[in-house]
């Protein structure tokens, strides 16, 4: 059987523009994929085809047919829907939807047919993330970049599964090395010390109450009244998912608070029927307000960390000792 032959097409529009595409046949079937509008991009395209095709390394006769990278990221967040939590499907789109824009910049020949995507791409998609030179809202640090591989790795292992690939493009894409310090990441007793009077007056009881509970900056978000108990002897908060919030690991769980959370808790009291901790107007917080409000005054008093070091310094003091009051659980009970 003759090898088929992959020829070069173009078209040109009444605007200017020309597109090129490729023509050729396989078992009879014709496939005419779009490359680009690079004439010389297009032409190495064509070459690497005809070679992989005689090589027998692109097998195109078993894939039932092509699908541009856009389609094929909102497949599979289609096919994710019912099986993955909202945050986890919000994480996937901040991963994916940067990968399709990047990809119809850059690679805008091969966006358009899976098919012809390599490593290389990839392996660039993921250095211009680090170095933040994506549509992504910011650069990513080494551990977002692993979790970015893992994901791109099973979208193409989807491709693989619903027959629109052979081989997984991400399959060799390695794992980047993330050195530890081996510092504990918590504010020390000192540190909180300065801390607390620095904050913005208003930001300091919610993000006070993260160091005293550990909760998640989503958990004190969303956290309900109706699960507070202030019952003398069984002071306790419920974390569970609601029908607009699901928790981090789907399950529930009670925190037992002690005097200061408590206390701050009643301050919250009036504000809002539904929420315990509001914004200054008493509706429900935006994420990225706490979070400003803690960088900035970490960057007046020069320190480094955010609001899940808070959540670090909660977690060393429930593994430690209580303090003999039984008030407190951290170190020397230096919470001010």
């Amino acid at each position: 059987m003759a090898t088929p032959k992959v020829v070069l097409k173009s078209k040109r529009f009444s605007d200017g523009t020309t597109v090129y595409h490729l023509d050729y046949r396989i078992n009879g079937k014709r496939f005419r994929p779009k490359v680009g509008t690079n004439k010389r991009d297009a032409e190495l395209i064509r070459a690497k085809l005809e070679r992989d095709i005689l090589l027998g390394s692109y097998q195109i006769n078993s894939t039932k047919r092509s699908i541009s990278l856009k389609a094929l990221v909102a497949e599979f967040l289609d096919a994710k829907k019912n099986v993955i939590r909202k945050t986890s499907r919000h994480r996937y789109k901040n991963y994916l939807e940067p990968l399709d824009k990047y990809f119809d910049k850059v690679f805008p020949s091969v966006s358009g047919d899976i098919r012809l995507i390599e490593p290389k791409y990839l392996r660039k998609f993921i250095d211009d993330s680090l170095e933040g030179n994506t549509s992504a809202a910011k650069k990513w640090s080494k551990r977002t970049a692993n979790e970015a591989i893992n994901l791109i790795r099973s979208l193409f292992k989807y491709a693989i599964d619903s027959e629109y690939l052979t081989r997984n493009p991400a399959s060799k894409l390695q794992m980047l090395k993330i050195s530890s310090t081996g510092k504990a990441d918590f504010f020390s007793d000192d540190e909180l010390v300065a801390i607390w009077p620095n904050l913005e007056s208003y930001w300091r009881d919610p993000l006070k109450f993260i160091a005293l509970t550990g909760l998640r900056k989503a958990e004190l978000i969303n956290l309900h009244w109706e699960n507070v108990n202030l019952t003398t002897g069984r002071e306790q908060i419920t974390i569970e998912s609601y029908d607009d919030w699901e928790t981090k690991t789907g399950n529930s769980r009670i925190i037992p608070l002690n005097t200061e959370a408590v206390e701050i808790i009643k301050r919250q009291e009036g504000k809002n029927p539904t929420y315990v901790f509001t914004n200054a107007d008493c509706n429900k917080i935006h994420p990225d307000r706490i979070y400003q409000a803690m960088k900035k005054c970490l960057a007046e008093l020069n320190l480094e960390g955010d609001v899940h070091k808070l959540r670090h310094y909660a977690e060393l003091g429930i593994r430690g000792t209580p303090c003999p009051n039984g008030d407190h659980f951290f170190g020397n009970c230096r919470v001010v």
